[in-house]
């Protein structure tokens, strides 16, 4: 008598002999589960429940036996619910990577729309609102208006226009100015912050008058709030700190509109000492109208 039996594939395959099975067995191609029917069989049984003494196999109305159908069918149902399983995780890891990707894209075009507003507002800007600033400025430092006199005014040249370069956020010009004293030229380079002329660094803020120029960078970026800590320190120090101890020495930086210290008033003079009386000579006690001695 030979059998079929269902492989690890899950096909049909034989007929073999029992003893073949037993080998397939031993070299574990199948199981004691793996279900057989013989040649003449209507119904499959697992290996180990099987009536091998009798010639056919019996009826399976008791339930014992095993449909290979049925035995692929529970394992395709285990099949795709793994694949369903793996076709939910790689949804929700698509979901995720989408958000991100989602964040990424509207982050940046956000900050694509604002530094595009920062460099419409840089276009719109006119030579007028700088040459303000720049007078303002100017109005407000001591040293300037020492220099240039009161009513400081500005002109931007013809044939050298102020420059705006709104792709590089930079401000560089070249102005007249005059005051009631003196008159002279400005030099300036700004790196615009926030899509404005009145925020950022300046690395250039040069007056010339009198053929001598003078460096206010530091001043600017004081007034602008542009100053490092360290930038900071050394200006306190050297508006503090002179030659020789002094605190208010124009060479050192110093501040020179500080009053000079008073004098120190001078020791009193030490109280004149009584004069002695001379001795009068003893002639000198004649009386009166005695004639003087003659010495001869």
């Amino acid at each position: 008598m030979k059998y079929y039996y269902v492989d690890r594939n899950n096909q049909t395959a034989g007929p073999v002999t029992q003893s073949v099975l037993e080998d397939l067995i031993g070299q574990g191609h199948i199981t004691v589960d793996t279900p057989v029917m013989s040649e003449n069989g209507t119904a499959w049984i697992a290996y180990k429940e099987y009536p091998f003494d009798q010639a056919d196999a019996p009826s399976t109305a008791d339930g014992k036996g095993n449909d290979p159908g049925g035995a692929k069918k529970k394992k395709g149902e285990m099949s795709w619910g793994m694949v369903m399983g793996i076709i939910a995780g790689m949804g929700c890891l698509g979901m995720i990577f989408l958000g991100v990707v989602a964040l990424f894209v509207f982050g940046k075009l956000g900050a694509d729309m604002q530094k595009q507003a920062e460099y419409d507002h840089v276009r719109s800007i006119g030579s007028m609102e700088v040459l303000s600033m720049i007078g303002s400025q100017l109005s407000r430092n001591k040293e300037a208006r020492e220099l240039l006199g009161d009513n400081i005014e500005v002109e931007e040249p013809e044939h050298i226009p102020i420059k705006i370069d709104a792709d590089e956020m930079t401000l560089s010009a070249t102005i007249y100015v005059k005051g009631d004293k003196a008159r002279g030229t400005i030099k300036i380079f700004r790196k615009l912050k926030h899509g404005s002329i009145h925020h950022g660094p300046w690395s250039k803020y040069e007056l010339t008058t009198g053929g001598k120029a003078h460096n206010y960078v530091d001043d600017m970026n004081e007034e602008a709030g542009e100053l490092t800590d360290e930038q900071r320190m050394q200006r306190m120090r050297a508006a503090t700190n002179g030659p020789a101890g002094s605190t208010n020495s124009p060479a050192s930086g110093g501040n020179t509109n500080l009053p000079s210290p008073t004098p120190a008033p001078p020791p009193p003079a030490p109280p004149e000492e009584p004069r002695s009386r001379p001795a009068l000579p003893p002639n000198s006690m004649r009386k009166p109208g005695a004639s003087a001695p003659l010495h001869v």
